[in-house]
């Protein structure tokens, strides 16, 4: 799950966020997540007393079917020489 469709249903009121409670709704799928999305949600919801956006994110990670587990895997990049630098192979591991 992307973030911006999490933060656009929860929101609501725009386009988005209609198109974004269609894919949330649909009974035929099933949702990943990883701990980094939780902290691309949940602070700004936490920070600006936002709580039905907040139940609304405990509810959709409630229901996620899929967490990622490997958080290595997950991370593709590593600090290299100064620079970041890729890690080849790792990027397929993700959950």
């Amino acid at each position: 799950m992307d973030a911006g469709v999490l933060i656009a249903a929860a929101r609501g009121g725009s386009v988005q966020a209609a198109r974004a409670m269609e894919i949330l709704d649909d009974p035929e799928r099933e949702f990943g997540a990883s701990p980094f999305l939780r902290l691309e949600v949940i602070p700004q919801a936490t920070f600006n007393k936002r709580q039905a956006e907040l139940a609304f994110y405990d509810a959709f990670f409630s229901a996620v079917s899929k967490w990622a587990t490997d958080l290595e895997g997950c991370y593709p990049w590593r600090r290299g020489h100064g620079r970041f630098a890729y890690r080849r192979g790792r990027r397929s591991r993700c959950g």
